[in-house]
């Protein structure tokens, strides 16, 4: 496995990634990691963001990519939204440079991360503005901000007030749910903790969503807490198993049977 760290698809030193492919690779699928971390923490390079995804998915010939974006206070969610899209178009404009195929990219996200690749593929025109084509599904894994409104105005967590603010309109701007006016930009796999009630139906609405526009999504609840579902996401088991069942269903060429 090779490395090609810190490339810029944008002038802010956050607006970087790191690139994890096969030696080999030629026409590979790619996968783009979004990394959590409540939308202000997290880092592309942290241990539990890629130290099983990237053997993982490379072992099976893919090429990983793991993103920073920018982080609150310098960005807000909607801005982190057009750095998930910047960096997405960026994947594919070098893709082929990589061993890559343009047209068979992932978009992933965990926690924040998972907002912001919902989002991404809800609003159109966030995609279609920072020069994003079309990509193949998009997995979400473990978040409960989808409907925002929603949220926010019933009894939520303290730490979503600094992040979404107290204006209605601004919550509907990031929500996956709201933003969402066809079928989404990709085929969605919603992965969600099953003891997690507040993540398990705000998945299951936005399926719902999403399906009557004509879309395709469906929804993972696994037995693992929100910390687990992205620690191991490219272990051995039934977890991994199931999502890269879902990525072979939507065209990515993984082989079956290969272990992570």
């Amino acid at each position: 496995m090779a490395l090609d760290p810190d490339l810029a698809y944008g002038i802010d030193p956050a607006q970087r990634l790191d690139v994890y492919r096969p030696v080999d690779a030629k026409g590979a699928p790619l996968i783009l990691y979004l990394h959590g971390g409540g939308w202000r923490n997290g880092d592309k390079a942290m241990p539990q963001m890629v130290n099983h995804k990237a053997p993982h998915w490379t072992r099976q010939g893919a090429v990983f990519a793991s993103a920073n974006y920018r982080l609150l206070p310098q960005a807000d969610v909607l801005a982190q939204a057009k750095d998930a899209a910047r960096a997405l178009a960026f994947v594919q404009s070098r893709a082929t440079a990589w061993g890559a195929d343009p047209q068979r990219v992932v978009l992933v996200g965990h926690s924040a991360g998972a907002h912001l690749a919902a989002l991404v593929t809800a609003a159109a025109d966030i995609a279609q503005r920072q020069g994003v084509r079309p990509w193949l599904a998009t997995v979400v894994v473990d978040t409960a901000a989808l409907d925002m409104q929603a949220v926010m105005s019933r009894p939520h967590y303290r730490f979503y007030d600094p992040v979404f603010g107290d204006d209605p309109a601004f919550w509907r701007q990031a929500s996956p749910a709201h933003r969402l006016s066809g079928p989404p930009q990709a085929p969605l796999l919603l992965v969600c903790a099953e003891g997690r009630e507040d993540s398990l139906a705000a998945a299951n609405d936005f399926a719902a969503r999403a399906r009557a526009f004509g879309g395709q999504a469906t929804v993972l609840p696994v037995a693992l807490d929100h910390r687990e579902l992205n620690d191991a996401l490219g272990l051995p088991g039934a977890y991994t198993d199931a999502v890269d069942r879902f990525l072979r269903s939507v065209g990515v060429p993984l082989p079956a049977g290969v272990a992570g």
